[in-house]
């Protein structure tokens, strides 16, 4: 049968029916997901009904256990991702969330039929896209926006007639005449795609470019679906994969709700126990493993079922090998640097860092290199919560490091004002909080006037040297997801800071203090500098010395991450 618009609405609703339905035969599901793929594919269909077709696909496909219809599913379906991007807001964040979940179980299948470089270009693209979206905006989106502004307004104006105007009783003529508006739109497309410079627009980077993150050390992307949960060891030969055989979903769920329990509670002490159990988990089932392929860590005897390590030396920093970690779904709410236990944990092994994506990681080390920097090293300094009396100490031992600082403080901390000045500064250090808004976790700061309006995207930076997020508390994340500390983290990665410290969890306002006052300290240089390019070293030193002091309560501030080079 085919499914033009006046037919989409009815085959759409034939497929949901049936997939709404607990128990259906193989031949049901197959013949419900054939519906939705015939929406789907069908070019003349509005573009967000055909995204709700092929994210239908997709999830009928997975029940079925069909792993070249979920593949398939998702390349379809992930066509039109750039257009929601380009057009669309955030009233369409549920088929941003079902598009991600579908991600990560096409690269499970992917990685099931043994095709580990397509499972990796999957979880780029996933990671780049998803990013642009928390990000309210893109590198490439602006850059487009400033080359042809009109090209933009008219998809604008496209997406909108498309999906507020009722489908004309013509819509066989369009069609007969291939000037239909969907069809329009995906022209608009492709010319994007034509204009000089813009031929990979927030299009799938195959394998063999992605490699080149690994260059000063591999980098591994896990993957967590329900399907199976896997790594995929990046290196400078290329991809593999490490199958984490004791890792499901359910499994990874029960102890990112542990640890979030253990470490969530406010001023109340710590579940250290808890804690310590679901980092050993974690370095048994996952981080130990990993290492283990790399050789930064050797195996007592290999032959037992549950191997025990070697114990590590107390090699310092600057000799231990350096691992990226590019984490997806529930690996993000758990910090993969400290899985161990107190007499030794991951960070004995090597220095860590993480990743939102591998082209993240490949700009960030590319601008470090080769971008010629103010050496003033202009620093924006922002106090959003004056009620935070270690928040003004941290403020005032910063400000006595950097004196010239621009410094926005209480009223003056607005979206606005930071939005503005973000920008004209190499390093960006904030204090306060972070929230849920429209899907998005963002720094808590005032609007202006007090009124409730539209916050500004965060711009651009490109020049950003470096960004401390340091975070007491992230309200309204989404435990199913992603942690909030870590969805804010890629944000500011993906506006262009090389380096980005971020408290991945609750942090009480002393211990963020001092962890702040510390890494400045190693950051700053005899001749009245900040080195930026040391952050990795600098933080891991400073963690794994608090550990080594008192693993108990240098936990409560132990989850801070660095993203970066």
């Amino acid at each position: 049968m085919f499914a033009g618009p006046e037919w989409a609405s009815v085959l759409l609703a034939q497929a949901a029916f049936v997939s709404h339905v607990p128990k259906q035969s193989d031949a049901s599901l197959r013949r419900a997901a054939d519906k939705a793929r015939q929406v789907t594919i069908n070019r003349y269909v509005p573009p967000l009904q055909r995204l709700r077709a092929g994210l239908l696909w997709g999830e009928l496909a997975i029940r079925r256990n069909d792993s070249e219809d979920v593949v398939l599913s998702y390349e379809t379906v992930t066509e039109l991702v750039p257009l929601v991007l380009l057009t669309s807001g955030r009233e369409d964040s549920g088929h941003i969330s079902a598009w991600e979940e579908l991600s990560r179980e096409a690269a499970a299948h992917a990685i099931g039929v043994g095709a580990p470089e397509r499972a990796l270009e999957f979880l780029e693209q996933r990671s780049v896209l998803l990013s642009a979206w928390w990000q309210d905006s893109h590198a490439e989106v602006d850059r487009l926006r400033e080359a042809a502004p009109d090209l933009v307004a008219e998809l604008r104006r496209l997406w909108a007639f498309l999906h507020l105007a009722p489908q004309p009783a013509s819509s066989r003529t369009h069609r007969r005449k291939g000037t239909a508006p969907a069809r329009r739109l995906e022209q608009l497309v492709d010319a994007v795609r034509a204009l000089p410079g813009f031929a990979d627009f927030l299009a799938p980077v195959p394998a063999e470019r992605l490699v080149a993150a690994a260059s000063e050390g591999p980098v591994v992307v896990l993957n967590a679906a329900a399907h199976r949960c896997d790594a995929l060891l990046v290196t400078r030969q290329g991809v593999s994969v490490l199958p984490l055989h004791e890792v499901s979903l359910t499994g990874l769920a029960d102890q990112a709700q542990r640890y979030r329990s253990a470490v969530d509670e406010g001023p109340s002490p710590l579940d250290v126990h808890g804690l310590w159990s679901v980092l050993g988990w974690l370095w048994d089932k996952a981080v130990g493993p990993v290492l283990a392929v790399f050789g930064m860590v050797a195996r007592i005897d290999p032959g037992l079922p549950d191997p025990a390590y070697e114990r590590p030396t107390a090699a310092p920093s600057d000799v231990l090998p350096r691992v990226w970690w590019c984490p997806t779904g529930l690996f993000t709410m758990l910090p993969l640097h400290l899985a161990g236990q107190r007499q030794g944990n991951a960070m004995d092994y090597a220095v860590h860092s993480y990743t939102s994506s591998l082209q993240a990681l490949t700009s960030a080390r590319h601008r470090e290199t080769y971008l010629i920097r103010d050496p003033g090293q202009s620093m924006l300094l922002v106090l959003a919560d004056d009620d935070l009396p270690h928040g003004q100490r941290e403020l005032e031992a910063i400000h006595r490091r950097v004196p010239h600082a621009q410094v926005l403080r209480d009223a003056q901390a607005t979206d606005a004002n930071v939005a503005a000045r973000l920008s004209e500064h190499t390093i960006f250090h904030f204090i306060g909080g972070s929230h849920l808004d429209g899907g998005v976790t963002r720094l808590r700061l005032g609007a202006e006037d007090g009124r409730d309006r539209p916050r500004p995207p965060l711009p651009p930076v490109g020049g950003g040297a470096l960004a401390y997020l340091s975070v007491r508390e992230t309200s309204g994340s989404d435990l199913a997801h992603y942690s909030g500390g870590w969805a804010l983290a890629t944000r500011f990665q993906t506006a262009g800071f090389d380096h980005v410290i971020a408290l991945s969890a609750w942090a009480a306002d002393a211990a963020a203090a001092d962890l702040a006052r510390e890494v400045y300290e190693r950051l700053w240089t005899p001749d009245g500098g900040l080195r930026p390019g040391r952050s990795a070293h600098v933080l891991h030193q400073v963690v794994r010395r608090a550990i080594a002091e008192s693993s108990d309560r240098a936990l409560a501030i132990a989850a801070v991450v660095h993203l970066g080079p």
